[in-house]
């Protein structure tokens, strides 16, 4: 949407004569100035121009009934241009066309300008922009949450990317571990580029994974000895990369104290355009912060990956994280010990 107060240009773009111009265009511009006046309809205080011949802008403007003109000079055939100075409040003038020297080749105009009007060099989104590129963000947010089975937390909740909005999900507790999940949302793509955890999914025309993009996701979801998690953790990168298309994964571990530790998944792209059509960007984290009771760390005597991979989805998919990207694969009573040394 153009800025507030700039003109908008109404053509007369042929050769009109002066009768005409008495009987049919000032009518016409009269019309366009009573809208343009009524506040409620005009809320940007848009202002009135014209794009005509020399004399026909220079009538109109007498009249009042326009701010600036835009005069067609380059038609030096019609009536209007021969032999009339060019309006007071003239802002453009047309005057050559020639070719533009590219592949294809195509028709530019040359245009002098008075300074009166500095031209519209920005736009501000008009309400389908924003509510088309708040559904593209949502839509994004949505299926990566769908790939970690966290959609279900945030039914119901208008995700406000423009402030960074923040948002607890709640907490689960499962067998011996308290998860608390919060969300955050934002327009800003972090600077993961040299982070050691981070997934760039690339697409061939056909829309599947690029052979380095697979790659990569059998890299970070290897784990020797633990084949039955490698696969979970591999599919589950495959269909999230399917499903968005563009952008970056990111894994974080963080330990908070010697019974608590979180694992940020961060998922972002600058290129909405390819995903939905709409030019933007959007990134979401989603913070898991695990609490480890006190009766769980003192009978971690078991295979302590499936003790607590087997509580929840979430929880597998926290200790898959771990596992794989702080290596810990020796299954004894000091597994975490070994996570939080």
């Amino acid at each position: 949407m153009v800025l507030q107060a700039e003109p908008s240009f109404f053509a007369v773009d042929f050769d009109c004569l002066e009768y005409q111009t008495e009987n049919l265009i000032i009518p016409y511009f009269e019309q366009i100035k009573t809208v343009f006046s009524y506040t409620n309809i005009n809320t940007s205080n848009y202002k009135v121009g014209i794009y005509a011949p020399r004399y026909v802008c220079t009538l109109v403007s007498q009249k009042n009934l326009v701010d600036k003109s835009f005069v067609a000079d380059m038609s030096t055939g019609f009536s209007g241009n021969l032999g009339y100075v060019i309006p007071d409040n003239w802002s453009f003038d047309q005057f050559y066309e020639t070719s533009f020297t590219s592949r294809p080749t195509f028709d530019i105009d040359k245009v002098g300008v008075s300074g009166k009007d500095g031209g519209c060099r920005s736009f501000n989104p008009t309400v389908d922009d924003i509510n088309e590129l708040q559904e593209a963000r949502e839509k994004y947010v949505n299926k990566c949450l769908q790939g970690l089975n966290y959609l279900d937390k945030t039914a119901g909740i208008e995700l406000d990317f423009e402030n960074g909005g923040q948002y607890n999900l709640g907490i689960v507790n499962v067998n011996g571990l308290a998860i608390e999940g919060k969300l955050k949302v934002s327009t800003a793509i972090k600077n993961s580029e040299n982070s050691q955890y981070v997934l760039h999914i690339q697409c061939d025309e056909n829309g599947n994974l690029t052979t380095d993009t697979l790659n990569k996701i059998k890299e970070i979801s290897k784990l020797d000895d633990y084949q039955e998690y490698s696969d979970y953790m591999q599919n589950m990168l495959i269909n999230m990369s399917t499903k968005i298309q563009v952008g970056n994964i990111l894994f974080r571990f963080e330990k908070m104290t010697d019974a608590s530790f979180k694992v940020l998944y961060t998922v972002e792209t600058d290129d909405l355009k390819s995903f939905a059509g709409v030019s933007g960007s959007v990134s979401m984290t989603l913070e898991l912060n695990v609490f480890i009771s006190k009766e769980l760390q003192g009978s971690l005597v078991v295979d302590a990956t499936k003790v607590l991979a087997i509580a929840t989805t979430c929880a597998l998919l926290t200790i898959i994280i771990i596992v794989g990207f702080d290596k810990v694969m020796v299954l004894s009573p000091a597994i975490l010990g070994k996570v939080f040394a």
